[in-house]
């Protein structure tokens, strides 16, 4: 069956609207009933969604980050270990998904001449 235009590009906004919600770009596809392959396909094949996905990537990474502070905050002496796991990976893909932010590489800028 042959996707027209118009359900590619409602799926890809929904996808990368879910995406600067904290999903990931597999589970919005799933939840929408498409392939995340296509959507990853569909992604490459136009520079204007790719841009739009890494601005997306940007926020997705910002939820992630925001995500973990909320589920250290909520933890438990009954579910640290699990919430450790979580707040641990939800820390590296914010790293991923936004490294400027979350990275960890720092940047140092010097201003001036040098004397």
């Amino acid at each position: 069956m042959a996707v027209t235009d118009a359900q590619k590009v409602a799926a890809m906004t929904t996808a990368l609207e879910e995406m600067a919600n904290g999903r990931t770009l597999q589970d919005a596809a799933k939840a929408q009933g498409v392939p995340a392959n296509a959507l990853r396909k569909w992604l490459i094949s136009d520079p204007e969604w790719h841009q739009q996905y890494t601005k997306a990537r940007l926020l997705q990474g910002q939820a992630m980050a925001e995500e973990a502070i909320r589920v250290a905050r909520e933890t438990t002496n009954h579910s640290s270990a699990a919430d450790r796991l979580l707040i641990e990976t939800l820390k590296w893909a914010a790293s991923k998904a936004n490294p400027q932010e979350f990275g960890d590489k720092q940047t140092v800028e010097h201003q001036g001449a040098p004397t």
